[in-house]
């Protein structure tokens, strides 16, 4: 199959996901190509995207993007000059304010459908990310782009939706032929909006597994890591007062708190660390690949997540891949990864006091956690395993192309597991 995939950048750390969906594709045989708004400079890189060649396969969707106004105005309008001249009828379309809305105005359907022109056909067009898949839909509206179109919720665009009462996707209501829903919490929220049910397929986000943890040695300290951007959503400041909260009531404990990530927050929270007494106990990690994740996780013995707000988290699947008991907040889809008391323990958002004794609980059962982390790690094979569900991915793909029955098709693919 000839596969096109849209996405806001790329790539993104935070977003292995998709370098990950895309290498499963090129692994099956298929043709990938990439169309993002801003490709990332090297220190972005997944591990995928040299391995594969990604960089050779992905093209900018957009003239200029990010930049001030004037800037992105002037560079549109030098387009419109290029291409007036050329597809006089297609500016015209472009500039339909009552088929585009402000878009039309600011030239940004231009902008966006002058870098499709005499582009190939493709079997899918598969957007991560809701308004990637708008651009998407009116792409094909315009005639410039032609395939299947599937496009994958996350958590913003998600969150666009609710704020709009799923108006800011009724043209993608209309065009997709199929809406990939991450959790049971996504799919929920998809059909409030007014996608179909026999549309929404259940596709989660999948992680390669690592080789299987070796036994963790006993010692006097305990390392608990969070790895998450350092943005107000992912809820690091409540964690920082569960650790003090801890450390309060066990002043002999010797832990180790590692966060990795990067972020606005950064300054806010190393400050706000060093104001609960925690300067020689938070280690800031910044922003580190792949590889020093994993190895980070590989010397942890819990995880913490007191994210505000989730839709299925790979950092989760990740920590539990490692055979890591989690501690995360009830948000989203974090429930149909962490299973209280069987793999971890879950918390309601924003609560220091519950997040602290969520840990302290198990700081008293340490005997418990190889038991707790076996069954983490068990639970994202059999339901994350990226291998299994880049299979079902192109199973997916080769139904819509032949024309399945909806219905049949949403049943087939809706395990959970």
């Amino acid at each position: 199959m000839r596969i096109a995939f849209f996405t806001s950048a790329f790539p993104v750390r935070s977003e292995t996901f998709i370098a990950t969906q895309i290498a499963g594709l090129l692994d099956r045989g298929h043709s990938v190509d990439i169309y993002t708004n801003v490709v990332r400079d090297s220190a972005e890189l997944h591990s995928d995207f040299a391995r594969y060649g990604l960089m050779q396969r992905t093209r900018r969707r957009r003239s200029v993007y990010g930049a001030p106004l004037k800037a992105r105005l002037r560079a549109r309008l030098r387009v419109l000059r290029t291409c007036g001249r050329r597809h006089p009828g297609l500016v015209l379309c472009c500039l339909d304010v009552f088929r585009f809305g402000r878009r039309a105005l600011t030239l940004d359907i231009l902008d966006l459908a002058v870098h499709f022109l005499d582009r190939p056909a493709y079997d899918i067009v598969h957007c991560h990310f809701g308004p990637n898949g708008d651009d998407a839909a009116i792409l094909e509206e315009l005639g410039l782009l032609r395939g299947k179109l599937v496009v994958t919720f996350h958590l913003y665009d998600l969150q666009l939706g609710i704020r709009t009462n799923g108006r800011a996707y009724r043209r993608l209501i209309r065009a997709a032929d199929a809406v990939h829903s991450i959790s049971e919490f996504n799919r929920g929220w998809l059909e409030s909006f007014g996608f179909p049910a026999a549309r929404i397929h259940h596709q989660p986000m999948g992680i390669r597994l690592p080789p299987a943890p070796a036994k963790r040695a006993a010692g006097p300290g305990v390392t608990v890591v969070t790895v998450a951007r350092l943005a107000p959503v992912k809820g690091i400041d409540v964690a920082l007062a569960a650790i003090a909260e801890v450390l309060r009531r066990r002043p002999r404990l010797r832990l180790r708190y590692r966060v990795i990530g990067g972020g606005p927050l950064a300054p806010a929270l190393a400050q706000r660390a060093r104001e609960l007494g925690l300067g020689g106990v938070v280690e800031f990690c910044g922003p580190q690949d792949q590889a020093a994740v994993r190895e980070a996780l590989a010397e942890a013995d819990l995880f913490l997540l007191p994210s505000l707000a989730e839709a299925l988290p790979i950092a989760i699947m990740e920590a539990m891949a490692h055979g890591l008991p989690v501690v995360a907040t009830d948000v989203g889809g974090v429930a149909e990864l962490v299973q209280d008391g069987v793999t971890g323990a879950l918390v309601p958002p924003g609560d220091a006091a519950a997040l602290a004794q969520a840990l302290l609980d198990l700081l008293d059962r340490e005997q418990d956690w190889p038991r707790l982390g076996a069954a983490a790690r068990e639970r994202i094979a059999q339901r994350h395993d990226a291998e299994k569900l880049s299979d079902r991915l192109v199973e997916h793909y080769a139904a819509l192309l032949s024309g399945t029955p909806p219905m049949a098709s949403a049943a087939r693919f809706a395990t959970a597991g």
